[in-house]
């Protein structure tokens, strides 16, 4: 593509503070348990890792075919869920789970296969926290990354044509934060950040339930659809797929987000941020702090999220460029996810890395090829950045296994030793717990 047009075409330019994060840090639990789930009842039993669950599957082929669950026709629930239709739903029938209930669906699966779980879901007011919840399949755990499955809220500054309060010297206050009660479909992923795609949940021929237990915070559910998640393309296909299609680039002005003022957030500690290192960055004053940029020590946490609503005058291919600074760890980067109306473009712009810079850098999002084009139709849209742990996925899962593995040696020796090993006594390992010394070998 012309590289003329180019800069005639629609841009995108977003001012954002990153910060690195890709250590997520939650709350400990005991891995060597699993916890049944038949109504009201809950048994403790063996674990085992996604990994380990995946491994055991990898023969079974993803889903060719959907199974929608109505939300409203569950066969089981503790009392404090209910089925209602009201604004919040459109009419739609929709089902209002507590903060630690459970709601149960049965359903029949025609082939055996892979399937994930897409969610329509709605947060309820309660403390403000993250959702959390338990994901059973015939009334037990499958992995322990189903143990606390979470689903964000939206929060949005409260403030009126995007236009900040000022202190009696005409500086920038930060504004309160008000939620939103916006509905959102998702991929149910692990929340650890160490699994790329959504959970795939192995069903065999027949019969099967599927419980969500509540952990935190309650909220409204529309619609369960078990299914294949359907990969993105590569960059190369996607351009395949313009020239194909004939798209063009248009001839229209560009256009400026400021990200201090996003449409849409998953924490209200995500907030905007006064930046006087450059007179670059907008708005800008010598005297005064402007509020001018997003995200700093607020958005460091894996699958944190900011939306930006736009309009495009005319439909074709246009470019995205974003104003980032990332200098909080020395040499090290961030990555951020980039979903256009909700959707993964390609697989590029899964983890977008922005690396360490003392600096504030203009990146147009690129892939091997150079500008990468996204097609966009006249009307409006929505620029999502998630964060993502990127290329320490791999890593940080690897470590993660390893120290399950170890811990699993440590558990077996010290059932049999308990925790003040007598010294004067053959264990005899060798012959009672054999699995675990091969292991160690």
């Amino acid at each position: 593509m012309n590289l003329v047009r180019w800069k005639r075409s629609f841009l995108f330019v977003l001012v954002v503070a990153f910060l690195l994060s890709y250590v997520p840090v939650y709350a400990a639990e005991d891995s060597s348990s699993e916890t049944s789930c038949t109504g009201e009842d809950v048994v403790l039993e063996s674990a085992q890792s996604y990994s380990s669950y995946i491994r055991q599957h990898n023969k079974e082929s993803m889903a060719t075919t959907s199974i929608n669950l109505k939300c409203d026709t569950y066969i089981e629930a503790d009392a404090d869920t209910y089925v209602t239709s009201n604004d919040l739903s459109k009419d739609a029938p929709i089902i209002v789970t507590s903060d630690d209930g459970y709601v149960t669906w049965e359903f029949t699966v025609d082939q055996r296969a892979l399937y994930s779980v897409r969610i329509e879901y709605c947060p309820i007011e309660g403390k403000g926290s993250t959702m959390v919840r338990s994901v059973y399949i015939d009334g037990k755990l499958p992995f322990d990354e189903a143990r606390n499955v979470s689903f964000t809220r939206a929060w949005v500054d409260d403030v009126d044509n995007h236009e900040f309060d000022i202190d009696r010297d005409g500086n920038d206050i930060r504004p309160m934060q008000k939620e939103l009660s916006q509905w959102r479909e998702v991929y149910l992923y692990a929340s650890s950040g160490l699994i790329e795609s959504p959970l795939s949940f192995y069903l065999s021929a027949g019969t099967h339930t599927l419980t969500l237990a509540s952990i935190q915070e309650p909220m409204a559910i529309r619609s369960l659809v078990l299914c294949a998640y359907e990969t993105p393309i590569s960059a190369e296909e996607l351009r395949e797929n313009y020239l194909k299609e004939g798209y063009q680039v248009p001839s229209v002005e560009p256009i400026r987000i400021q990200a201090e003022h996003p449409t849409a957030k998953s924490d209200s500690i995500i907030m905007p941020v006064s930046d006087r290192s450059t007179p670059a960055l907008q708005p800008n004053d010598p005297a005064q702090y402007k509020l001018n940029t997003l995200g700093s020590v607020g958005w460091d946490t894996y699958g944190s999220w900011v939306s930006y609503s736009f309009r495009v005058p005319e439909s074709g291919l246009y470019q995205i460029a974003l104003k980032t600074k990332q200098d909080f760890v020395v040499g090290s980067s961030s990555y951020r996810k980039i979903l256009i109306d909700g959707n993964e473009i390609c697989k590029e712009l899964q983890a977008v890395e922005f690396p360490y810079s003392r600096k504030w850098t203009m990146s147009v999002l690129k892939d091997a090829n150079g500008v990468l084009p996204i097609y966009l139709e006249a009307g409006l849209h929505t620029l999502t950045l998630q964060n993502t742990l990127g290329d320490m996925t791999e890593i940080l899962l690897e470590a993660t296994e390893i120290l399950n593995e170890l811990n699993a040696v440590y558990t077996s020796i010290l059932r049999l030793t308990g925790i003040t090993p007598d010294v004067n006594r053959d264990y005899h390992f060798e012959e009672v717990i054999p699995e675990t010394i091969e292991q160690m070998e």
